[in-house]
């Protein structure tokens, strides 16, 4: 071999070589492209959950504060109803307390007259008054048991609320 045919052999060996070097930075790029859109990717998928789980977290917020608010209504409405079955009983009250003043006022007329049948109906009325004052205090007794219960149970219920969220 001569030398001309060695210094031809030699400069297409150094032309592979930097061939070879631009393929290795090509594959660099091209896996930094790869590494690069895969991070993207992955960047991507986790906003989306994170959204997600925003939303879900302003949903059950929303729903608990709905839930809060019906709850205080319905104890506004139940309260509005205790008091007015206290003014209905109230009345009530009123209204045999004056059959009572009633029945010992006609007693007394029938007693001072002497007429026996009077003061049998007299007698049978303040019966009657007595039964429905009894009745009236037995109703009284368990709206404000009822009351009492309801309110007592409404105050523990946040109170166990915040023992299981923690």
């Amino acid at each position: 071999m001569t030398i001309e045919e060695q210094n031809q052999i030699q400069p297409e060996v150094e032309d592979i070589e930097v061939e070879v070097t631009e393929q290795e930075v090509s594959n660099e790029a091209s896996s930094d492209d790869e590494l690069e859109n895969y991070t993207k990717g992955v960047s991507k998928r986790i906003n989306k959950l994170n959204e997600r789980k925003r939303a879900a977290e302003e949903k059950a917020a929303a729903l608990e504060a709905a839930l809060q608010q019906r709850e205080q209504e319905v104890h506004a409405y139940y309260n509005q109803a205790v008091q007015s079955q206290h003014s209905l009983l109230a009345k009530e009250e009123e209204t045999i307390n004056l059959k009572e003043r009633e029945a010992n006022e006609l007693y007394k007329k029938a007693h001072s007259a002497g007429d026996a049948e009077l003061m049998s109906k007299a007698d049978s009325l303040k019966n009657e008054v007595s039964i429905q004052k009894e009745k009236v205090r037995i109703a009284k007794q368990r709206s404000e048991q009822s009351y009492a219960q309801s309110q007592q149970n409404y105050y523990q219920q946040p109170v166990q609320e915040q023992q299981v969220q923690v």
